[in-house]
């Protein structure tokens, strides 16, 4: 029996290892580089549904490998081939689909702002969100970037409201707001962690950030257990090209 597993997956292996070479190098392959770009993420999922096929069933009978394969960024499979069959084949073995519906997925977007009136950058992480029934919409779950983190510009335990001074109505409270602004989370509870997400609502609610565009954008999908995978754009001229998974790891089960 565990020679029959075992020949069973060699011939498996063999058979990924032949289709990615006949889907990628094959020049005489028919179909377009434009029929091949995966050219929304919502295309993307329909492709790993099998709801948008490059290769058709009566084409090959491993159709679905091959299709699953065609989402993956070209030098990604190939430096990751082991794991990338290994993500394919769980992928398969458990029905494994994608919807926006999905609480499996989030998208990273890098943006340029202007932060005081000065360009720089700030990165945000979105995730689906249900409002009502069928209703969906993205919601800004966190925020990264030194405008947000608030850390101290020193450290000095001397950097405190002292406990006499409610002696002197805490007078002190407005050099904490004033000399030692940007040391202000010194002036928090013992183990106080900032939020993020708060800062950057407040900053733009002051008028203070304003984002003009996302220059970066990448989604992540931990919908396939045991694997998590980095869908990205990649603008090229070429049948592999879009939206296309650029980074794979094992998570734990």
């Amino acid at each position: 029996m565990k020679a029959k597993k075992a020949y069973t997956l060699i011939v498996y292996l063999l058979a990924i290892n032949y289709t990615f070479s006949q889907t990628f190098i094959n020049e005489d392959i028919i179909f377009e580089n434009y029929a091949y770009k995966i050219k929304l993420i919502d295309e993307f999922m329909k492709r790993f549904n099998f709801e948008a096929l490059v290769v058709l069933p009566e084409q090959d009978s491993m159709y679905q490998v091959k299709n699953r394969i065609l989402l993956f960024n070209q030098d990604t499979y190939l430096n990751n081939q082991e794991l990338a069959d290994s993500m394919i084949e769980k992928s398969l073995q458990d029905s494994v689909f994608l919807h926006f519906s999905d609480t499996t997925w989030t998208a990273t977007a890098i943006c340029e702002i202007t932060y005081k009136g000065k360009k720089d950058s700030i990165t945000l992480l979105l995730k689906p969100e249900n409002i009502k029934d069928d209703v969906y919409k993205w919601a800004i779950i966190d925020a990264w970037g030194e405008q947000v983190e608030l850390k101290p510009k020193t450290q000095n335990d001397y950097i405190r409201l002292y406990a006499s001074d409610n002696e002197t109505r805490f007078i002190s409270l407005t050099s904490a707001t004033e000399d030692n602004k940007k040391n202000i989370v010194l002036f928090s509870k013992n183990k106080y962690e900032v939020d993020r997400l708060t800062a950057f609502n407040t900053l733009v609610y002051n008028d203070i950030l304003k984002i003009k565009y996302v220059k970066q954008l990448t989604y992540q999908f931990v919908t396939i257990n045991g694997f998590e995978f980095t869908v990205s754009y990649f603008n090229r001229d070429s049948k592999n090209s879009g939206w296309l998974i650029s980074e794979i790891h094992h998570t734990k089960q």
